[in-house]
This record gives C-alpha cells, structure tokens and sequence, in this order.
C-alpha cells in the first residue's frame, strides 16, 4: 500500500511541475545566452562546420548539434523552448522514477532554481548535462559500466564545467570497479571519454582574440588558496541567509561525510571542490548556472557511490556517518528552493529580456527593406528569436545574427560612423534603424560597456543626429538583464 501510495504521489509532484514548467515557460522572455546557441546552429551550413563556429563560444558542441539537427528537420525556433522542456522533463522522471532519494529529497530539487527554473525553463546546455549525469548514476547502479562511461562521454560535450566533473566521475568509475584495470571494456569506456575530453578542452579553449577568457598558466592558480572551497561557491548557499566562504568551506567539508566509507571516492569529491576555487579565482567567476554543475555532480557521485541491492535497488542505503553530508545537501536544497521560487515568481511577472517587445515590433512596423544596425551588437542577439533578420554589426562590419566576442569585434565605435552607415544604406534603397541600448537624444559623451567597448557621441555627430533622426520606439522596462533599446529612424521629408 505504501509503494502503490508513493507511486501516485510521484505522479501528483509530476503534475504540479509540469504546470510550473508550462506557466513559467509561457512568460519566459529568451535573452541572448539562449537564443545566441540557435543562432550559431543556424548559420552553421551543415552539421559538420560547426565546430569552426564554436571558435571562443566556452563551449563543446553536444547542444548546438541538437539545435542544427532540429532545426534542420523542423525549420522553427520553437525548438530551442521544446528540447529545454524535454531533458527538463526527462530529469524529474529520472528522480521521482528511478533515483534512491526520498520524495522531500526530490521535491526539494525540482521545484527548485535548478530542477524548475535554471535548467528547465532557462534554455541552455546545463539541463541535457543533468540527464547525462543522472543516466549515468542509473547505470552504474545498475552496473552497466561501459554504457555509464559513454553516457559521461556525452556529458563531456554539453559544457566546461561538465567536461571536468565527467572526467572526475570516470575516475570514480576505475578506482571504484576492483577489476577496471583488467577489463578492456573500461578501458575502452574510459579512452572513449578521454577523447572527448580533450575534444571539448580544444573547443572550448579560447585563442589569443578572445574578449571574454584572457591567456591562462597554471602559475595564475592561488594554490595557497584554492583549500579554502568555499570560494568558488558565490550562489549556490544563496536563497536564505548570506554565508561567508570560511562557512561554505566548513559545509562543503561536511558533504565529503557522504563518502566517508570510500576514500578513493571522498577525494574525487574534494577535487571537484578544488576544481571551482581554482576556475572561480583563476580564470572565470563561477555563477549559479556553474555552481548548479557542481551540485548535480555530488548528488550523480552519491547516487553511484550507493551499493545495489537486488531486494531494494532504489533504496538509498545512508549510515550515520553520512548524515551531516545528506543534512547539508538538504539545506543547500531548501536555499536553492527558495531562491528557485523568487525568481520563478519574478520572472514570470517581469520580462528577463526586452527582446520580444523589439522584436514583435520590428516584424509589424518595419518593412521588408529595413536594416537594423546594432549598437552594442550583442545586445540585440535574443531579439533574433522574434525577428528572424541578420541584423548589421557595425563593429565586425557585415551581416550576422550574432556577434563574436573577439578582436575582430572593433573596441571603438562612434555615432559618426552610424550616421555614415545610415547613409550608405539609403542610398542602396534600404531603410536603416538605429538600434542601440542607450537614449541617443541625450547623450553627449563617450560610453563604456561591456568588453571594454567604447562609444562615441561628439556634440557635432549629436547635432547632426538629432536633425536628421528621430525616435519611433523604446523599450527599456524593469528587467534582470541589460537588454533594453531605442530604435531610431531618418525623420520624413
């Protein structure tokens, strides 16, 4: 009576998420970070190419063949929210069906930031990295170990920080099996990682253009430093109270108890700790959708570390050393819940991104001769989910659909280079818009964002602008990100 019980309230949480997912995702704005992946995959000629388009993206290419090959057969940018919604889905099946954990466990999970809102409704390439985790916890547990370690493989391709805990994981899977080292399939398995390993570190690896991630030597690590964990860990105690990194140290600490029993393990653990102090101090900051990484790789790591048992495969065997461990993942659970439902609620009633507006608009007001120059360029990439026009980048001079975060991206640009753009366009028949994220109208200054980029408005360039142009849009309403816009058009004779 109790399993039958359990079993429908499994069905009941699946239920209620299902809504969450549906509501959320039908008031969820896309912003660059997701829409840039689609269009990636679409200007790729075929699936073979992409990786030279990958050039200093940070990441491998498991997600943007996805979104190649679906849009390819279904030639619709619905597939960016539908493959987001699928492997969300396929990851709460995966726990309520067939994890060890306890339903408070797993409801704390995916009605969490990361099981609902930050890899289920957010469209990136960390949710499909979950399911890859979860496969593999399932099939070692049920010790199928060469299909576990090409499940990593595949994990390996989704992103960096998956790269490095799939690499930690199969290190688990051959110190763990007594006979790993004497057994070709593991070799085999574990070669087959390897490489992909190594192909997503040369994919992800920047060049000497890169604008985001600067040249990198192992002499940049802080070694006196990267012990204390707790400070690669800025997001994932947020939700409920503010912790100090000496505090998320001594937690962090407290999570290797789940591995007390196995050393070999309890270190594998540790080193996926050291691994986000030294990338957080040394290279990038890590943020919450990183961090997540992390968390899923604890929980893929306890759950294959849990000994089978034929009567009860999906019994979670905890001895009580491990209870400060599985307390502390349930507090940093019931913050991530927390913060999960404050962004959900803020999300749903407030625009992440003015993209849709923009773009809703440019497809009603616009004719089929305009062209849109961006200034920043990047600013505008999410707007393409709605407007599915190349839009002019003035700082790489050609059309595109999204920008490269490199040298190529000119650091200088001024409003009298616009102007003259705008110019050269008319007189080839088009009709230019001027879309940029700043009021044109009353700046006079040189501006600064990202990147280091800088542009110019001088009091000639302004004079001429505010004769000639006028503004026909804005839309710059409350929103978490930086994409707001004013368009502005040559005024009528």
């Amino acid at each position: 009576m109790a399993k039958i019980s359990r079993h429908y309230f499994n069905y009941f949480l699946l239920l209620i998420w299902l809504i969450l997912l549906s509501f959320g995702m039908s008031h969820h704005v896309f912003w660059r970070d997701e829409v840039r992946a689609l269009n990636i995959a679409k200007a790729a000629e075929t699936l073979w190419n992409l990786p030279t388009y990958l050039t200093n993206e940070g990441h491998p290419i498991l997600w943007y063949a996805l979104l190649k090959l679906s849009f390819s057969i279904f030639k619709s940018n619905l597939v960016l929210p539908i493959l987001a919604a699928v492997f969300a889905t396929l990851n709460v099946l995966i726990l309520l069906f067939k994890s060890p954990f306890h339903w408070s466990f797993v409801a704390l999970f995916i009605f969490g930031q990361y099981g609902l809102f930050e890899y289920g409704i957010i469209a990136r390439n960390y949710g499909i990295a979950v399911t890859l985790f979860f496969t593999f916890a399932m099939l070692y547990r049920q010790k199928k170990d060469l299909g576990a370690l090409l499940v990593l493989a595949l994990a390996a391709q989704t992103n960096f920080y998956a790269t490095i805990f799939s690499l930690l994981l199969g290190a688990f899977v051959m110190l763990d099996r007594k006979d790993a080292f004497k057994n070709y399939r593991y070799y085999m398995g574990f070669g087959v990682l390897l490489l992909s390993g190594l192909i997503s570190y040369l994919l992800c690896t920047p060049s000497a253009e890169s604008l985001v991630v600067q040249s990198f030597s192992i002499q940049q690590v802080p070694f006196s430093k990267i012990w204390d964990v707790g400070w690669g860990f800025d997001h994932l105690f947020d939700g409920i109270w503010g912790f100090k990194h000496g505090f998320k140290t001594f937690l962090l600490f407290a999570i290797l108890t789940l591995f007390w029993k196995n050393k070999k393990t309890l270190i594998i653990a540790f080193l996926g700790m050291v691994f986000m102090a030294g990338f957080h101090l040394s290279i990038r900051p890590n943020y919450s959708h990183h961090e997540g990484m992390f968390l899923l790789y604890i929980i893929a790591l306890f759950w294959a570390n849990q000994s089978s048992s034929i009567q009860q495969p999906k019994k979670l065997n905890l001895q009580k050393v491990q209870v400060a461990g599985y307390m502390v993942m349930l507090l940093i659970l019931t913050f991530n819940l927390v913060r999960g439902i404050r962004n959900y609620e803020l999300y749903v009633n407030l625009d992440q991104s003015n993209a849709d507006h923009l773009g809703l608009w440019l497809k009603s007001n616009t004719p089929a001769n305009a062209v849109y120059i961006a200034e920043p360029d990047y600013d505008i990439e999410g707007v393409m989910y709605y407007q599915n026009q190349p839009f002019y980048l003035p700082r790489e001079s050609r059309f595109g659909t999204y920008a490269q975060f490199t040298t190529a991206n000119e650091s200088h640009l001024s409003l009298s280079q616009l102007l003259t753009l705008s110019d050269s366009f008319q007189r080839l028949g088009k009709v230019p818009y001027l879309i940029v994220q700043f009021d044109l109208e009353n700046t006079v200054d040189t501006l600064l964002h990202s990147y280091d980029k800088h542009f110019e408005i001088d009091s000639q360039s302004y004079q001429e602008f505010n004769r000639k142009f006028e503004k026909v849009a804005d839309f710059h309403e409350f929103i978490s990100t930086d994409e707001s816009f004013y368009v502005y058009t040559k005024k009528k004779k």
